[in-house]
């Protein structure tokens, strides 16, 4: 038996609280929003290069080779970034996922080009998939910073350590 149990001035272990994370909804780790933005963005790409013709497009994508090289451009900006975080490289990590996170989000812009109902069905859900995975993934890469930050707050410093002075006695001049 542990003696603690019945010892009543014995300390009990206490277990670490991590800071900065708020009470509410389960978040899904950033390793999972990484895999559902990359598949997200293929189907939607795939589908844009497939049925090209029918996805309302601005006049500067002349053809599907060039959605093409568009998501051979954008997602190494998703995988640099998911590389670079999983290697504690905060900053750079967090800014690549999030620049990844706005190209992906501007999936939207079908919408400036044609109405949903100039697209099937298909074609809405994969554009707007994609652009709700990116969206949980900016939200995951801000909280991720903001929850960085509070736990470097909540440190104790590194730097050299001041002791305080002592309060000055009444005998001293």
């Amino acid at each position: 038996m542990d003696a603690r149990k019945h010892d009543p001035g014995a300390t009990m272990p206490v277990r670490a609280i991590e800071v900065g994370r708020e009470a509410g909804p389960p978040r899904l780790p950033l390793a999972a929003l990484v895999w559902a933005n990359l598949a997200a963005s293929a189907l939607h790409f795939a589908d844009n290069v497939v049925h090209y013709a029918r996805y309302p497009e601005p006049r500067w994508i002349s053809s599907g080779h060039v959605v093409d090289a568009l998501w051979f451009a954008i997602t190494p900006l998703l995988l640099a970034g998911a590389w670079c975080r999983a290697r504690r490289f905060l900053a750079p990590g967090w800014l690549l996922l999030a620049t990844y996170g706005v190209l992906s989000f501007s999936a939207l812009g079908h919408y400036l080009y044609g109405p949903p109902s100039a697209m099937s069905l298909w074609m809405n859900v994969l554009i707007l998939l994609e652009a709700a995975a990116a969206l949980a993934l900016l939200v995951a890469v801000a909280r991720d910073a903001a929850s960085s930050r509070a736990r470097q707050r909540h440190q104790p410093s590194r730097g050299v350590s001041i002791p305080p002075t002592p309060p000055a006695s009444e005998e001293d001049p």
